[in-house]
């Protein structure tokens, strides 16, 4: 690198300290008193007077557009130490003097010069592109303070080493910043993301927040449902118990009257004493699976439902079961 730099500094030496002694282009203004300023621009660079040189050099540029002037407009702000500006100027000199070369030779010297001072330039500033995602209508972009033309954005821009920061702002987004170190010689991309400003966003749909209010409601109305459901079945059983024991008692009533209180062990009658017994075990199966029915229903219809809603009351009976409806708080 530092050969690079020793190369590059002896191609402008050779070039001349004074490539851009030609006439100015010709332009709008004094060209006459222009080009005086030109001179004076020069005599007060070599003096070392850069503030003075920076003035006339740029009064000239003003005058006539000129690339020769330029050239001492980027080379008195190296020399004041504003490297990203002069860096800008000695880059629009290289930019302008080629253009201007294709036409008119004697300016192949300011070229030529820009292009290896430049290359200097580079290795003394960093360079930063500043990237937008999403941008917003209306986005205004700075680096360092300085507000981007929209041609600047996405492109490389000189900066000196060390921190810089480059920030956003547009219409219904929240302002975005971001900060990075570029070292000397070295090109860095900041990206800037856009978020919406709070409370602009959409409200979420209506549908969806009673749905969440409501889950609890509905899981306890579901679990009331199957209550009602488990309630239904111990009715049942419980009917089945009333029916299936009535009629089992006719049989034992039916084979008292035959037999009197001793044992039936005559064959005619093993058919009834067969009945019985399965409307016994009948009865005893309903009377269990209503009891469970009847339990299991009271709870869920008690713990599944509104402490303030009323709910179905299934009471035991003998012979069967009643159903009520009682308020609870």
């Amino acid at each position: 690198m530092r050969a690079v730099r020793l190369l590059l500094l002896c191609l402008v030496c050779w070039l001349g300290v004074r490539p851009a002694a030609a006439e100015p282009a010709s332009g709008t203004g004094d060209v006459k008193a222009a080009l005086e300023k030109f001179k004076q621009a020069q005599k007060r660079y070599e003096e070392k007077d850069y503030a003075a040189a920076l003035e006339l050099a740029r009064a000239a540029v003003d005058a006539t557009g000129s690339p020769n002037a330029r050239l001492y407009v980027a080379r008195a702000l190296r020399e004041l130490g504003q490297l990203p500006e002069a860096h800008a100027e000695m880059d629009r000199t290289l930019r302008d003097a080629r253009d201007a070369a294709k036409n008119d030779p004697k300016y192949g010297a300011t070229r030529d010069a820009a292009a290896a001072e430049l290359a200097l330039l580079d290795q003394r500033v960093g360079k930063v592109i500043v990237a937008l995602a999403d941008p917003p209508p209306g986005v205004k972009v700075s680096l360092n303070g300085r507000a981007l033309a929209a041609t600047e954005v996405g492109q490389p821009i000189a900066v000196n080493p060390g921190s810089v920061v480059a920030g956003a702002t547009g219409e219904g987004a929240s302002p975005v910043e971001k900060s990075v170190e570029v070292a000397a010689g070295q090109t860095q991309t900041i990206t800037l993301v856009f978020r919406e400003t709070p409370g602009t966003a959409a409200p979420p749909p209506e549908t969806a927040r009673p749905k969440q209010a409501e889950q609890p409601k509905k899981q306890k109305k579901s679990l009331r449902t199957w209550g009602f459901v488990a309630a239904g079945v111990g009715v049942v059983g419980l009917s089945v118990f009333a029916v299936a024991g009535s009629m089992a008692n006719s049989k034992y009533s039916e084979l008292e009257d035959k037999c009197g209180s001793r044992r039936c062990s005559d064959p005619k009658y093993a058919d009834t004493v067969d009945s019985g017994k399965r409307l016994d075990t009948i009865a005893n199966v309903g009377l269990v699976a209503g009891g469970l029915g009847l339990l299991a229903g009271g709870a869920l219809i008690l713990f599944g439902g509104s402490s303030e809603e009323s709910a179905a009351v299934v009471r035991p009976a003998v012979g069967g079961a009643t159903v009520g409806w009682a308020k609870r708080f």
